[in-house]
């Protein structure tokens, strides 16, 4: 072992001091990078070197080599990356039901002037002035206007709830645009990362921006995200793989899919390009935007579930309405001809574009015409009114009135009392949903706090090592200066005698 074996031990430490230093510097610089992972240099003492001491006693050949770096590696924890991914899809499954639901509740809010509530309670308000004074001109022309405002508000609110579910529909080919557009993205990430760790080096800030990826993706749909036997990141979806390195199966939004509310195959089918089969969507914001667009039964309760409801309200009240008003007779008039008849209905009954009779919805409930073009055949009498004098009685309006307080109508029991189940329903699922989101959201946030435990940059620990990386570099550089003094000695001091 010669004597410049020193210097290479302190050249090396040197390198590893500068490299430490270079990689604590890196840290500080990205304290505040979003998705940045903290660094640390990996080393290693170096084996002694055997190849020139076969014939020398084991103690003086056993002498190390000095240090090297092994790696730069990234301080994270993988089992805290899959439970924040797994949490966060459900934090935004629960964070769009929560928001869509809110925003439903805010519509139907029964203390504003123009709730269905509020129109039903006009309509009774007037049936009762009409009872007072049946053949009242402006009595009928309120009962008319506070039925119009009844079958508009009505017709309002399936307007809403449409365009609502229509905007989830929307937002369901968005969610598979975002969804695609972050696979394409980190396949192209995977590709630079090989070529850049093929030669031994670790892309750590590669790595950083497929992490901050992967985080976006399981926000929007659960996936199982690891890497393969060969290092390659493989994406999973409800155990279907979605992508392996650079090749990956993209969704596609057919609309194709049957809407309830419609009767037609308007929505959004969502299927694997590769072969078409449906996606298993368990969890993410793909879930919570599916769940409201087509939710029917209770136990998924969704926009669906919501109008058919407001139809069954709104197909039963003229239904039961139309029963009692078409039994009664006009008032003669001079508009009228100065007749009585009966079978007149107060609500229209719609058809289809061939004539056909089709159910009362809440999209199609409207006056009769009949009734719009001529107050005077609104039916306030049981029994025919004779000549222009008549007035005969208020029986079929009082018949009306008690209607809207009975409890055992088919299907609705109280018109009031089945409105209210629905609100306290959507009351019930928003709170829940609220109180879901918020719940998941607390969740996510302590994962993800101890994963900045594990992995964010401390500037306070980094200013500690750079005070010991500088010292190493310090006692490294004095080494050598040590040990050419040594040499200096030896070389140019050894065997000379004063003059």
């Amino acid at each position: 072992m010669n004597s410049f074996f020193g210097l290479e031990i302190a050249r090396r430490a040197l390198f590893t001091s500068q490299k430490a230093i270079d990689v604590t510097g890196h840290n500080i610089a990205n304290a505040d990078t979003k998705g940045y992972t903290l660094q640390r240099v990996v080393t290693a003492a170096v084996d002694p070197d055997l190849g020139g001491t076969r014939f020398l006693p084991p103690a003086r050949a056993l002498v190390g080599c000095g240090v090297t770096v092994q790696n730069i590696e990234q301080v994270r924890n993988a089992y805290l990356d899959r439970q924040y991914r797994k949490e966060n899809a459900l934090k935004g499954e629960w964070e769009v039901k929560s928001q869509g639901l809110e925003n439903i509740e805010m519509f139907f809010d029964e203390s504003s002037g123009s709730s269905v509530t509020a129109a039903i309670s006009r309509f009774i308000a007037s049936l009762n002035e009409l009872s007072k004074v049946p053949d009242g001109k402006e009595q009928r022309t309120n009962l008319l206007q506070s039925g119009l405002i009844l079958t508009e508000t009505i017709n309002h609110a399936y307007s809403t709830l449409k365009t609502l579910q229509d905007e989830h529909n929307r937002a369901i080919k968005d969610t598979v645009t975002q969804i695609n557009s972050l696979v394409k993205s980190i396949a192209s990430l995977n590709e630079q990362i090989e070529r850049f760790e093929i030669r031994g080096d670790r892309a750590n800030d590669l790595r950083d921006q497929r992490n901050l990826l992967l985080d976006d993706l399981s926000k929007l749909i659960n996936i199982t995200a690891y890497e393969n036997s060969g290092g390659h990141l493989v994406i999973e979806v409800s155990n279907k793989t979605m992508l392996e390195h650079n090749t990956y199966d993209l969704l596609e939004a057919e609309q194709a899919a049957y809407n309830p509310v419609t009767g037609a195959n308007d929505l959004y089918n969502v299927v694997w390009s590769s072969s078409g089969e449906p996606v298993d969507v368990a969890t993410g914001t793909f879930k919570g935007h599916l769940d409201l667009r087509d939710g029917d039964p209770i136990d998924n309760f969704g926009i669906p579930y919501l109008i058919e409801n407001l139809n069954k309200l709104a197909r039963t009240l003229a239904e039961e309405i139309n029963s009692i008003h078409s039994s009664g007779y006009t008032l003669p008039h001079e508009s009228n001809g100065y007749t009585s008849v009966t079978g007149i209905n107060f609500f229209a009954i719609p058809t289809d574009g061939s004539g056909n009779e089709v159910p009362v919805t809440a999209q199609n409930i409207s006056i009769n015409e009949e009734i719009i073009n001529n107050i005077f055949n609104i039916a306030a009498s049981s029994v025919e009114i004779d000549g222009s004098y008549g007035t005969g009685n208020n029986h079929i309006v009082l018949d009306l009135i008690s209607l809207f307080e009975r409890n055992d109508i088919p299907e609705v029991g109280g018109f009031n009392t089945f409105y209210r189940g629905i609100l306290a329903e959507l009351g019930v699922e928003t709170n829940y949903a609220k109180n879901k989101y918020e719940g998941q959201s607390a969740l996510v946030d302590n994962i993800d706090y101890n994963r900045m435990s594990v992995s964010a940059v401390s500037i306070d620990e980094e200013l500690s090592n750079l005070v010991k990386y500088q010292h190493s570099y310090a006692a490294a550089a004095r080494m050598i200066t040590a040990i050419d003094e040594a040499l200096d000695i030896l070389i140019n001091k050894t065997g000379l005698v004063g003059r």
